[in-house]
């Protein structure tokens, strides 16, 4: 029973998990039909007493009855169409096989990027230009849209200087929302990992205060705004759990 129970259903959820491969308009039109369907089978389950169970649960409970309202459910799915599976299945494939290329794929620029890139702009005057030298491979469709990106630039320019004024910022993609704080590079926390290994040695407590203000000194020393690092207490207690440290 179990096994044709499945075999109802496998046009059910082909026709579910083949959507996501239509277009907008027939993805709708399959959804509509498929909401539909579940309600003519949330009536079937009423229909049986069977509301409430779901899975193996449901088919250890189908009966013969059962059984011809399902296949009744069935046919009415297919008469929606929502077991219509014409659009489904994996990408098209190119010449000479493997999958489609991808087109357009979005990347992300660094600031100190975007800041040679207005620069450039600036002294020739020439947008097409600009754009040709710091993104050749782009599509023409692609590089219209990065015109209109280059502009935004322009007007955060301030913001953009301001990132390439501090070394661990120049090379981010873009800058994190207030209150969220910067992560010291390994290296930088090895030197804070030496030192308080070395002042425990010593017998000198550290305390979290100490342990804050030292990893500001250190990334003060690697040109890291304060304003974007600040040794957070939620940093301590990561930094001391990465290094298997206690104080």
């Amino acid at each position: 029973m179990y096994a044709e129970y499945q075999k109802l259903m496998k046009p059910i959820r082909f026709s579910y998990i083949g959507s996501g491969y239509q277009t907008e308009e027939k993805t709708k039109d399959i959804m509509l039909k498929w909401a539909m369907a579940k309600r003519r089978f949330a009536d079937v389950k009423q229909s049986l007493g069977l509301t409430g169970l779901s899975g193996q649960q449901l088919t250890e409970h189908v009966n013969y009855e059962a059984l011809q309202l399902f296949k009744g459910y069935v046919e009415d799915v297919k008469r929606l169409g929502a077991a219509e599976n014409k659009g489904m299945g994996r990408q098209p494939l190119k010449e000479g096989g493997g999958r489609k290329e991808r087109k357009n794929v979005r990347t992300s620029t660094t600031f100190e990027t975007r800041l040679a890139v207005i620069k450039h702009f600036e002294e020739s005057g020439d947008m097409a230009a600009t754009v040709e030298r710091f993104f050749p491979a782009l599509s023409v469709q692609a590089k219209r849209s990065k015109k209109r990106v280059v502009y935004g630039w322009i007007k955060d320019r301030e913001k953009i200087e301001s990132a390439c004024d501090s070394v661990g910022t120049a090379k981010s993609h873009r800058l994190r929302k207030s209150g969220v704080g910067l992560t010291l590079s390994n290296d930088a926390e090895k030197c804070i990992v030496v030192w308080l290994r070395s002042m425990q040695k010593l017998g000198v407590p550290v305390t979290g205060t100490m342990l804050s203000e030292h990893a500001l000194d250190v990334a003060k020393e690697l040109g890291i705004d304060s304003a974007l690092f600040t040794a957070s207490v939620t940093w301590r207690k990561s930094f001391l759990k990465r290094h298997k440290l206690t104080m």
